[in-house]
């Protein structure tokens, strides 16, 4: 696993705050610069360039979820309770740090750079992994519903994740996310539920 300097993360930190206040077109060396107080090449003296930098969120950010995710998912907690954690975790951690979700929804612009696009892909695919492995688990353990393909379950549970992320986004966190939040977990496990 990567390790990070202090001033790495302070770098990966204000790269996403500018991301968040002015969106990702802004994210430049001289914007970067003038945030944290040091200069242009020393910004280079840590990252190649900007794709390097916004590579490095992703995987800053990508390797602490994981972790967190992989300490739920080993857990004795029934499959549901597995789901519910998972999700209220996400919903905490964004809460706690509104700027991260500008990079969630930057997935258009990651598209054209491969590397870029690669490790969303990897995140991606880890989560529904996790979530399939789950879903799989409970309905073996007759908790969750099995008359629903797996993969199916997995996708609804993720997409009503990410749009109820992106609707709280695009109405500038206008509604509290951790009473939202629960109330639209209860209802999808409801209907998860045997």
């Amino acid at each position: 696993m990567k390790e990070f300097t202090k001033r790495q993360i302070e770098i990966l930190m204000a790269s996403v705050e500018i991301i968040s206040d002015s969106g990702i077109q802004n994210l430049t060396t001289r914007n970067l610069s003038d945030k944290i107080g040091i200069s242009v090449p020393a910004i280079y003296r840590h990252f190649k360039n900007k794709n390097d930098i916004l590579l490095n969120i992703l995987y800053y950010f990508g390797i602490k979820i994981e972790k967190g995710f992989s300490e739920i998912i080993s857990s004795d907690m029934s499959s549901l309770e597995k789901i519910e954690k998972l999700f209220m975790t996400q919903i905490t951690n964004l809460n706690k740090n509104k700027c991260l979700s500008a990079i969630i929804f930057t997935d258009e612009y990651f598209k054209n750079e491969k590397d870029l696009n690669q490790e969303i892909v990897r995140i991606t695919m880890f989560n529904i992994s996790m979530y399939q492995d789950i879903i799989e688990k409970g309905q073996r353990d007759l908790e969750i519903k099995n008359d629903l393909p797996t993969k199916q379950l997995t996708l609804m549970l993720l997409g009503s994740l990410h749009a109820f992320l992106k609707t709280w986004r695009m109405l500038d966190y206008s509604f509290d996310l951790l009473e939202e939040g629960e109330k639209m977990v209860k209802t999808l496990i409801f209907l998860l539920k045997k």
